[in-house]
């Protein structure tokens, strides 16, 4: 679950998106009743919230599977009334639910609302040498968890990055994202308090962008709470600094395994270095449209072998490729002729190519693995600015 905003106004539209993913996984690996990739959902609505519109409704029924592995609605609302914080809670069942059955709590996001005038002297308070993007507290506690942000600046370039956090359990081992690209590794130590911890520099385009906050493989709970640019750009502009190249000489194994409009996902790794992550490029009709670490842990690759399992990605496309036209998707590794297997995969995708869209049709070739009996759902609660 996700907002447009993370503050907002009294009176200001606020549109709010659920998402839900399918995932294979061996049997050996997990087990789930039949029919659990089907469910119903509640929304449970902060008090002062009043929805105006979106295709989410309660009790909403939805069957994921291979050939459909994502699903999303949305919400449109306003707040009538200022608070300290408000929270929406997803709840979820069985596909025969009904408003008498036993739901679980699957994700919250909380806002914080404030009068017109808070709101623009906040912002103005934030102009200056260091400008802060704050949000109500969120939480990750394994690295699937991730939780992300969206923050503006003017001017495409390099800038230095800190956050708040906290980590009341352990030292935590944490990652953050940059609009969809490398996984850069932040040591947190353990603190029950709020505390600044510096990122490094980061590449940051013009406008609008997507900052992915989460822990790391090895886990611990890890909780932020704003996200600082300190000064103005250390350089002009130019094309966004790539994640870091891969070792020469590499030996790789990977699976192309989906794509639609909404991801693009796969596996791959390095027998040569079996633990280490391997950066990927994505290619549409030829074109690089990004690239990502393949870095994210999934049980079923360390037990067939593949290192320490730290190597699947999911790579979201980006506007322009929603613009109706036929996409062939291909995924190679950086720096390599090595192109992942089972690509490439043709999808189309219903916009304009300056905007977001749900995918039409999925083709693929080649030789696919097939599907497992078994999923899982992995919900994600998201909080953007």
């Amino acid at each position: 679950m996700q907002s447009n905003r993370t503050k907002t106004a009294v009176g200001q539209p606020v549109e709010l998106t659920i998402t839900a993913q399918y995932f294979n996984l061996s049997p050996a690996l997990l087990y789930t009743f039949a029919s659990s990739n089907s469910f119903r959902l509640k929304l449970i609505l902060p008090e002062g919230f009043v929805r105006t519109g979106g295709d989410y409704a309660d009790l909403i029924s939805t069957e994921l599977s291979p050939t459909r592995s994502f699903v999303r609605y949305t919400v449109t609302g306003y707040f009538t009334q200022a608070g300290s914080e408000t929270t929406f809670r997803l709840l979820r069942s069985h596909a025969n639910a009904d408003q008498t059955s036993l739901f679980v709590e699957k994700a919250r996001l909380s806002l914080t609302v404030v009068n017109s005038a808070e709101l623009v002297s906040n912002r103005q308070a934030r102009e200056g040498a260091a400008s802060c993007t704050s949000f109500g507290e969120i939480c990750s506690g394994n690295q699937f968890e991730v939780r992300y942000q969206t923050i503006s600046v003017a001017t495409e370039g390099d800038y230095p990055m800190a956050v708040s956090y906290r980590s009341h359990e352990k030292a935590v081992n944490g990652f953050i994202r940059v609009n969809n690209r490398a996984a850069q590794p932040v040591a947190f130590p353990m603190t029950t308090t709020f505390q600044n911890q510096a990122v490094g520099t980061v590449h940051l385009q013009a406008g609008n962008n997507s900052i992915g906050l989460s822990t790391g493989p090895a886990g611990g709970y890890i909780c932020f709470n704003s996200i600082c640019l300190d000064g103005a750009s250390t350089s002009g502009a130019g094309n966004p600094t790539p994640p870091a190249s891969n070792p020469s000489g590499g030996n790789y194994d990977g699976n192309f395994e989906g794509a639609n409009c909404d991801n693009i996902w796969g596996w791959v790794y390095d027998r040569n270095n079996p633990n280490a992550p391997v950066t990927i490029e994505v290619l549409a009709n030829g074109q690089v449209i990004g690239s990502i670490s393949a870095a994210e842990y999934r049980p079923d690759l360390q037990n067939a072998g593949k290192g320490n399992g730290q190597h699947s990605f999911n790579f979201t496309p980006p506007a322009s490729m929603k613009n109706n036209q036929n996409q062939s998707i291909s995924v190679r590794v950086q720096g390599s002729g090595y192109t992942l297997v089972n690509g490439p995969k043709t999808i189309q995708c219903a916009g304009s190519g300056n905007s977001g869209g749900n995918g039409i049709s999925t083709h693929q070739s080649g030789n696919n693995h097939a599907p497992t009996n078994q999923q899982r759902f992995e919900w994600q609660l998201r909080g953007l600015l």
